[in-house]
């Protein structure tokens, strides 16, 4: 389950790296506007799309997190329960 848990990390860092791009390249797309009119669409269609990616952002963020305290409780539950079985075995050699 860690693996999974590193694999999402790797895919809310890559879509940081998509989010950083997009906000470079957005005034490289925008010169080609002919128009305010066009440029103002093209600003807006933009927004939308960086708002779009910010919230997908947030959800695999918020996965995450969830699946890290999943994996933490589940380690701490076979923690214990190795615990016990050392317990009982200790209990019947003896």
């Amino acid at each position: 389950m860690a693996t999974y848990g590193h694999k999402l990390l790797g895919s809310v860092r890559t879509m940081k790296k998509i989010f950083t791009i997009a906000v470079i390249s957005l005034p490289l797309f925008l010169a080609g506007c002919a128009t305010d009119a066009a440029l103002q669409d093209h600003i807006h269609a933009t927004n939308q799309k960086l708002d779009l990616l910010s919230s997908q952002i947030s959800d695999l963020q918020s996965q995450h997190d969830q699946l890290m305290n999943s994996i933490k409780h589940n380690q701490s539950a076979s923690e214990r329960a190795n615990d016990r079985l050392d317990n009982l075995a200790t209990h019947y050699k003896k």
